[in-house]
């Protein structure tokens, strides 16, 4: 037999709250202890099968700690591992867990054929038909909902590992995204959606149209967020007003830099003239620079702190809010392959691709700088 359930556990720590290999960095522990993992576990009989998510590969430890506690309690029980860390370091988790395997992306013929060598009677739901709602029995007073209308990305930017995860830009039913809000509405009283797409403003008219026009017509009044980046060359104003329409109240932008010199590593994104006729269209359609976010990257080649300051100033002066992220290194991306050529521990510990820690590696980049870098924001960020 196959049990479903969700342990929530990130790694198991030292007393003194670090974690093995960490270089004496310390870790906040989320979740149960290996002690109460344990003693849950205990209570079953062994699976057939354990399968384990992954997120950022820099939780890879935590990761590898839960399961081989898990493997303590099931002996001999294989392991299947799938998610983000799984498919960018999967030699990683086959070295560190005994009996393990891991999955290829979502939907993937060879992960259903992985799963069917345990379960020859395994047969994977249609991705036509694959849907969030089956995840409602297992949530607890959620307050915010997915929303995902596509996998994958058109875009090739090379610090980005979407068409690693999902070769193929997929594109999701718009009947069952809508009806997974409205699920999420009604056994939740959710009213804040938070879209999740790789490059939700690609085209429009086939998905992100229908689907708030759908919304618009069930007569239900919601709020919505876009924290993953929009394509800042895929905004026009037939769009940005629809959405204001609809009750975005949170515009965020991937402009990483504007620099040409920057523009092969971004994917060509946009420069500041184009980010600043997107940034007039937003106004004129009715969003406040408290609702316009723009990412700035620091950590791109060769990039210094003061050209990325020099770029916030800039692109601040548009009346938008700054946000300023640091590059975390992914595995098996060009940038991170550049990287990994000055710093080969990025290829053996995951910590090391933490972007709060890497950055700080590199020549010009210290604690100071990325505090002074915080520090600009704010002031640019003051109304």
């Amino acid at each position: 037999m196959v049990y479903r359930g969700r342990v929530q556990t990130n790694a198991l720590f030292r007393d003194d709250g670090t974690h093995p290999g960490s270089s004496g960095r310390k870790y906040k522990i989320y979740g149960v202890s290996g002690k109460e993992l344990s003693e849950a576990l205990s209570r079953f009989p062994p699976p057939d099968l354990i399968f384990s998510g992954s997120s950022m590969t820099y939780w890879a430890p935590g990761v590898v700690d839960t399961l081989r506690t898990a493997a303590d309690c099931f002996p001999n029980v294989p392991i299947i591992i799938g998610g983000i860390a799984a498919q960018l370091m999967p030699q990683y988790f086959r070295t560190q867990i005994e009996n393990s395997y891991t999955a290829g992306s979502l939907f993937s013929a060879d992960t259903i054929r992985l799963i069917q060598r345990f379960i020859p009677g395994f047969s994977a739901v249609p991705e036509e038909r694959c849907s969030l709602e089956g995840a409602l029995p297992f949530l607890k007073g959620i307050r915010h909902g997915p929303v995902l209308l596509s996998l994958g990305c058109p875009m090739n930017c090379s610090y980005c590992a979407s068409k690693i995860l999902q070769p193929c830009y997929r594109e999701r039913p718009v009947e069952t995204v809508f009806r997974e809000v409205i699920s999420f509405h009604e056994k939740w009283g959710v009213e804040d959606f938070s879209f999740f797409d790789d490059a939700l403003l690609y085209r429009p008219d086939k998905l992100l149209i229908p689907f708030l026009k759908k919304i618009k017509e069930c007569g239900l009044k919601f709020r919505f967020h876009t924290p993953n980046g929009l394509h800042v060359k895929f905004a026009d104003r037939k769009i940005l007003e629809l959405m204001k329409e609809s009750n975005f109240i949170t515009l965020r932008f991937g402009y990483e830099s504007g620099n040409p010199r920057h523009s092969g590593e971004t994917g060509n994104k946009a420069q500041i003239k184009k980010l600043a006729e997107a940034v007039s269209l937003c106004k004129e359609a009715g969003f406040t620079k408290k609702e316009i976010g723009v990412y700035m990257m620091g950590g791109l080649r060769d990039q210094s702190p003061s050209e990325l300051m020099d770029e916030m100033t800039q692109v601040g002066e548009l009346g938008v809010k700054v946000k300023p992220v640091f590059l975390s290194p992914v595995p098996q991306t060009p940038l991170f392959e550049y990287y990994a050529g000055l710093f080969p521990r990025l290829r053996d510990d995951p910590l090391w691709q933490n972007d709060s820690f890497f950055i700080t590696n590199i020549e010009g980049w210290d604690w100071e700088v990325l505090e002074e870098i915080r520090r600009r924001a704010r002031e640019l960020n003051c109304d």
